[in-house]
């Protein structure tokens, strides 16, 4: 009859063996799935230069990410933001037509802070140029930056930007007012969080 320790040993090395392919199995369990290449402002549209496909471990969550190997959200456009690198969530996907809200462009007079950056929010504030007592007021609230254009002036014209911003369709009209009756535009930035 064989020694007893010799089975246990070989159910041993062959659950080792087992124990070991499985967790290696689970290891090289990985989706390929899209993330940003740049950072997405609320209400940009996706296009090609904005998506890089990555390959990582999703065991639980893989249907809420965009899988590279099924479909392409190229054309589509995002809700809320998604800084560079991150991943490209479903739930902020959403036909162009179906955006609730529009980009602008607003001419700013002078120098913006260098934390107004493609991705950033801004608060947006005006004053009324043609009444000497107006006090600014606030416009809109946490816009999204979508474009930056800075303007270092030259011989012929003042310093300025050109910033393009998300606006909901419930402040569009707001907005517009405030450019068509030429206030003075002020945008006032967020401090940039540190890690």
């Amino acid at each position: 009859m064989r020694d007893p320790r010799v089975l246990v040993g070989i159910i041993l090395v062959i659950a080792s063996l087992l124990g070991t392919w499985a967790v290696i199995t689970r290891v090289a369990n990985t989706v390929t799935v899209w993330a940003a290449s740049k950072p997405l402002a609320s209400g940009s549209t996706i296009d090609h230069d904005s998506l890089t496909a990555v390959e990582v471990r999703l065991p639980d969550t893989e249907d809420k990410y965009v899988r590279a190997d099924q479909s392409s959200p190229v054309g589509m456009s995002v809700t809320g933001s998604v800084a560079a690198g991150e991943l490209v969530p479903a739930s902020v996907l959403v036909d162009p037509a179906r955006l609730e809200g529009r980009v602008i462009a607003l001419d700013i007079p002078g120098h913006l802070p260098q934390t107004v950056q493609v991705g950033a929010f801004v608060d947006v504030w005006a004053t009324d140029t043609k009444d000497e007592e107006a006090q600014p007021v606030e416009v809109l609230s946490r816009a999204h930056v979508h474009a930056v254009g800075r303007d270092e002036g030259g011989f012929t014209s003042t310093a300025g930007t050109r910033l393009e911003i998300y606006v909901p369709n419930d402040k569009l009209q707001q907005v517009l007012e405030v450019v068509a009756t030429d206030h003075r535009v002020s945008i006032v930035a967020y401090p940039k969080e540190t890690s």
